[in-house]
Parts: C-alpha cells; structure tokens; sequence
C-alpha cells in the first residue's frame, strides 16, 4: 500500500451456497471516493416534518434511505471478480446481477465484506500498536 494512495489489493475468499463451491475476490481496502459513494448510496433524500407534526417532532427530520441499495452497493463495490456463471456464461459484477441473486447469498456476501473490513481494522490497530 502507497502512502497517499490506495494499491489496489485482492483477497480471495473461498465459499459455499446450496452445495455449489464458489470463489470471490474483494477488495482489501476501498478508495475514498469509493467509501463515499458507498456511504450515500442509500440516501435519496429528506423532508421537514408537516406544519402540524413540528410539534410533536421538534428539530425532527424525515430521512429517506434505501437500505437495499446499500447492501446491492456493498457488493458491487468490493467484489472484483468472482467464479459465479449462470448456463456456462459467467456473471458479470453489476447492480442488476447482484439484484437478480437470492437475497440469502447476496447476505453471504455481505458477511464475507464485513469479515474483510473487520480484518482491515486490526491490520491497522497492530500497525499503529493500538491494543484491541
């Protein structure tokens, strides 16, 4: 890794669902402009609470987040290849493809981001000599 950029790094995970070995490469670390994308995916936008709600809800706003979008960009953001096909054609890593999946394997996925993740933050405490 540079030091004021992010190299790109893979790690290779390897998995199973429904009997079918399967294999997927993740990122090791995200850019920034690809942790704030990913931030705000889910975002579509917000509203002030009505005249007659100010009341009740003061300084409340109404927030509006698209929390299958999150886990959809999560996916499609980290994942950089995978062993997936369909009829002896592989997939491509794309919205609508990870969209088409089962939600349980798309949740799979999702484990095996936040392991990476979590594996990530400990690489960088034991660099920093920060105790866990």
């Amino acid at each position: 890794m540079g030091h004021w950029t992010v190299t790109p790094e893979t790690v290779k995970h390897e998995g199973e669902y429904r009997g079918q070995a399967f294999w997927v490469k993740l990122k090791k670390q995200l850019t920034a402009g690809e942790s704030l994308r990913m931030q705000s995916a889910g975002f579509r936008g917000y509203k002030q609470p009505e005249e007659s709600a100010k009341e009740e809800s003061i300084g409340l706003s109404n927030i509006d987040v698209d929390f299958s979008r999150v886990k959809i960009c999560r996916v499609v953001t980290y994942v950089v290849d995978w062993s997936l096909d369909e009829n002896d054609k592989k997939l491509v890593v794309s919205d609508e493809v990870v969209e088409s999946m089962p939600l349980e394997f798309v949740d799979m996925l999702n484990d095996l981001i936040n392991d990476q993740e979590d594996s990530m933050d400990e690489e960088k405490k034991d660099q920093s000599g920060e105790s866990a």
